[in-house]
């Protein structure tokens, strides 16, 4: 199985950073997307094949230092 990511890019950045966490906050996975389309939703996909199901939180970071954090639930 796997997850998109899908977030909004309202301003020039060079790229973003996806790390995901656990529960326990140590963190499992990073992505790096270089390919931004600016105005507009963007994707990226996440690989769980190698994570257990459960609770997991996202931290979006773009270039320009702004963040988001969402939850993701793994279940299968």
């Amino acid at each position: 199985g796997f997850t998109k990511f899908r977030f909004f890019v309202n301003e020039t950045t060079d790229q973003i950073e996806i790390n995901i966490y656990d529960v326990l906050g140590n963190l499992v996975d990073t992505i790096v997307k270089s390919d931004l389309v600016i105005y507009e939703n963007n994707e990226v996909g996440w690989n769980v094949q190698n994570h257990k199901p459960g609770l997991y939180f996202a931290e979006i970071i773009s270039s320009k230092k702004q963040q988001d954090i969402i939850k993701i639930v793994i279940g299968y």
